[in-house]
């Protein structure tokens, strides 16, 4: 009687942590697990990428050099870049930590120093107009005090919105050198630069209101022509449209600034029908403007060729207290396939002096040649392609453009780092040779399609000149725990109609032995197919166009779907991405495939302020999972619409350790829920042995085992169910839950 009540007393023991309540989902930025290329280790590599970004300079953390906020107008999505001593100089480290601090924004940011403090205030775009933030720093450092929903300016009668198209870039600085800041922007028909003076220093004596008058509508005298780089000197703006009222102009771009050293702000534009910056010199003065000479490819010793609608800003990237140019394409996408995201940060360095500035010719991507960046919209999947126990990465991407279409491959990152510390080295960009073939779009997804328990890839693709998608995949032929073996077999193309911009996420969600599709859609419904064919002949059969009853959102189109054991608690959870990029967590999926799943958001944690939040990762998030810690938890890499990646380290609480003495908060055993193997790599050397969840051993083997190796254990013909690993050792016994899937 005694050993049946001691026996009862463990296995209400062992079963407590599965009754518990599920820890929620937490995770946090790694943004400095290194990447090298060759020899070359990059200073920034996870910072999801950069495409149209525009510049700004800003004492973020309390130093007096300023740093760097970058936006990038494809995603919407604001990274900051502090400025760290390095030797005799500085560089730009990546801190995702600080853009937290800023509200959300859209389409344009631009900081400057309107109310003379001596700290760079925040402007931005909002429906019609410009919208302004003070810098109001407080107790814990970089805040924002919202001073005008909408920028106001007198008209010809009365006070009306400053307008700014949402597609422009308005040039925010002191025009007429009184000390305060103006606007210059283009007319709404885009044929002419209207100024807005601010009327601070005559009204009140200092630069602390924003009070705008439509001084002119057409600065500088001069009018823009429809097409690139025409120019209309001397010219009344009288006839600003074309004939039948059709707009000229779509979108214009502005930089003033004192190119000659005249006095006088110069002006650098550019316009969404050209590639290149034109300079209008101001042979006039600061409050009577007058354009005089059109430089129409500039800077003129070496042109700035961005492909599209470029836009340029002035700030002092290399520390010599001088500012330089930097342009970049002022887009949301790639239109017509021209731009090369990967070089799309052209820097000018100012190699004569702040009055009179000369811009010399530095490189094409600036900051991008310092991150892990692929050009436009990466796709990652990890799977241990060499066989030797770690996770290793493939990413996909949308392409490089070629005579006007895009041709993608595969780059493949070797983890060369420990067991429990990742460190990934590009091993090849063209993995595979599909560069060849004149794909683009590539989604890669390593997972077990036949059954065979080694991973197979599949790849979505698009050819055809972008007219078709579908999902191509190769059978793995090697065996387990060797390195992957694709070149020996032909792709096959599964039974799975794709439109562009469509995720699938391949799993067994009915518990068949089969793979099962979720397809995430670009206009954003999530719909499962159930594989009602079989392992070896599948064939895909829509069961429920709205999985989990997750609504669709147009705002948040482009779903990227993830199974996986997120909390560590031996059930699947459901993770996506989405456009605006926000990640959503869904527990325990395959538990009621047709019940209506609550999202958790609340999923990044802010280090500032020590909370987890809803945090924006970038644009168009496509997820992978994997342990790259060997905690037992698995850790995410986010590829993003702006070509680079994020890794975002699971820091949850999770739900398969067991309370005892000596336990730790590590686990130490993997897969779980696991089929036919499992793989233990405990920190100490020891024994383990398994058992039932009555307290029951089963069988009489121990399976020897040494510290931060992995011992593969190969599990008897058990009854799928819940089991516990006991691992002994000299400081104690540890015991981990594993679940048992067949």
């Amino acid at each position: 009687m005694r050993q049946h009540a001691v026996t009862i007393t463990i296995a209400c023991l062992l079963l407590l942590p599965v009754l518990a309540p599920a820890q929620p989902f937490q995770f946090k930025r790694e943004p400095m697990v290194p990447v090298l290329y060759g020899t070359d280790t990059l200073a920034n590599p996870w910072t999801g990428g950069l495409n149209a970004p525009q510049f700004s300079s800003l004492q973020v953390n309390g130093d007096p050099v300023a740093d760097l906020v970058v936006f990038d107008r494809s995603t919407n999505h604001l990274t900051v870049y502090i400025a760290q001593k390095r030797g005799n100089g500085y560089f730009y480290r990546y801190a995702p930590e600080y853009a937290s601090l800023f509200p959300p924004l859209k389409d344009w940011v631009l900081l400057a120093d309107y109310d003379g403090d001596g700290r760079n205030d925040l402007f931005t775009s909002t429906e019609g107009g410009i919208k302004v933030y003070r810098n109001a720093p407080a107790g814990n450092g970089l805040a924002w005090e919202l001073v005008s929903e909408q920028l106001q300016t007198v008209g010809y009668t009365s006070n009306v919105n400053l307008y700014v198209s949402a597609t422009d870039i308005p040039a925010i600085t002191d025009v007429d050198g009184d000390g305060d800041l103006d606007v210059l922007t283009a007319d709404p028909t885009g044929h002419s630069v209207e100024w807005h003076q601010n009327l601070s220093q005559e009204k009140y004596g200092h630069a602390r209101t924003l009070e705008f008058r439509r001084a002119t509508t057409c600065w500088g005298n001069f009018e823009i022509e429809e097409g690139c780089g025409g120019f209309v000197l001397d010219a009344s703006c009288d006839n600003r449209r074309t004939p039948g009222g059709r707009i000229k102009h779509t979108g214009l771009s502005l930089l003033a600034v004192d190119l000659d050293g005249n006095g006088a702000k110069d002006l650098l534009v550019g316009s969404v029908s050209c590639d290149k910056i034109a300079g209008l010199l101001n042979g006039g003065t600061a409050t009577e403007a007058r354009i005089t000479q059109v430089l129409p490819d500039f800077p003129a010793s070496n042109p700035a060729r961005v492909n599209a609608f470029p836009a340029a800003f002035y700030e002092d990237v290399d520390f010599d207290g001088k500012k330089d140019l930097l342009i970049a394409p002022n887009v949301t996408f790639n239109e017509g396939n021209r731009i090369d995201f990967r070089q799309s940060s052209w820097l000018f360095t100012n190699t004569g002096t702040a009055e009179r500035p000369n811009f010399t010719f530095r490189q094409t991507d600036f900051l991008q040649d310092r991150t892990l960046d692929l050009g436009d919209q990466s796709a990652p999947t990890l799977g241990d392609y060499d066989g030797d126990g770690d996770l290793d990465l493939l990413v996909g991407h949308q392409g490089y453009p070629v005579n006007g279409q895009l041709l993608a491959s595969l780059h493949l990152f070797e983890n060369v780092g420990t067991i429990r510390t990742p460190a990934f080295r590009l091993v090849t960009d063209d993995y595979l040779g599909l560069a060849a073939l004149g794909w683009s779009h590539l989604k890669p997804q390593f997972t077990d399609l036949n059954g065979d328990q080694v991973p197979d890839l599949v790849l979505v693709n698009t050819y055809n000149n972008g007219l078709n998608t579908d999902i191509k995949y190769w059978l793995n032929a090697a065996s387990r725990r060797q390195p992957f073996r694709f070149g020996s077999t032909a792709f096959r193309t599964l039974p799975l109609n794709l439109r562009m911009g469509d995720t699938p996420f391949f799993y067994d969600l009915d518990g068949d032995g089969d793979s099962d599709a979720l397809l995430g859609r670009n206009l954003g419904e999530l719909q499962y197919f159930q594989n009602t064919g079989s392992r070896t002949n599948p064939a895909f059969t829509l069961t429920n166009p709205a999985f989990g009853g997750i609504p669709t959102d147009p705002f948040e189109r482009s779903m990227a779907p993830l199974v996986a054991d997120l909390d560590g608690n031996g059930r699947p959870d459901l993770l996506t991405g989405n456009r605006q990029g926000f990640l959503r967590a869904f527990t325990d999926p395959s538990l009621a495939p047709n019940a209506v799943f609550r999202a958790d958001t609340n999923l990044v944690a802010d280090s500032l302020s020590g909370a987890f939040t809803y945090a924006k990762l970038g644009g168009t998030l496509i997820p992978t999972a994997g342990d790259l810690t060997r905690d037992g938890l698995p850790d995410l890499v986010l590829g993003s619409a702006s070509g680079g990646l994020v890794l975002l380290r699971n820091v949850g609480n999770g739900g398969n350790l067991i309370p005892g003495p000596g336990n730790g908060t590590t686990a130490w055993l993997y897969p779980n829920p696991a089929s036919s193997y499992v793989y233990i790599t405990p920190r100490e050397t020891g024994e383990v042995s398994f058992y039932n969840a009555l307290g029951q051993r089963m069988g009489n083997t121990t399976y020897a085992v040494a510290a931060d190796r992995e011992t593969a254990i190969e599990l008897p013909p058990w009854p799928p169910g819940l089991y516990f690993a006991r691992l002994r050792s000299a400081s104690g016994t540890l015991v981990q839950r594993l679940v048992v899937a067949r």
